[in-house]
């Protein structure tokens, strides 16, 4: 499957919503949510991230990906890696939430 759109480069969880044919999915090299449509196999990126320490929700090396409902839960995972947006570790905030459209 060739993908179109947005690029990425590190996947790390992902889920899929039957109901919209669309999958989730965490980019943690990118600190990001991409979103696949498994219709056309494009991708677009949700919502991405700086190097942020992850307060008020923000995404801190996004690890893996729940969806309930129209809500995704994210578990950040605030590991440093060598060519990640995440530089350092930092406070706890290991969770990030995003009300989908």
């Amino acid at each position: 499957m060739q993908l179109t759109g947005d690029k990425i480069t590190c996947i790390d969880g992902f889920v899929i919503d039957r109901a919209t044919d669309k999958a989730y999915v965490t980019g943690a090299r990118q600190n990001a949510i991409f979103v696949i449509n498994l219709k056309d196999n494009s991708v677009m990126t949700l919502v991405q991230n700086s190097d942020t320490d992850g307060t008020g929700g923000k995404l801190d090396q996004s690890a893996e990906v729940l969806l309930k409902g129209k809500r995704l839960y994210i578990s950040n995972y605030d590991n440093p890696a060598k060519h990640f947006v995440n530089t350092k570790s930092d406070a706890p905030h290991t969770e990030s939430v995003i009300d989908l459209p």
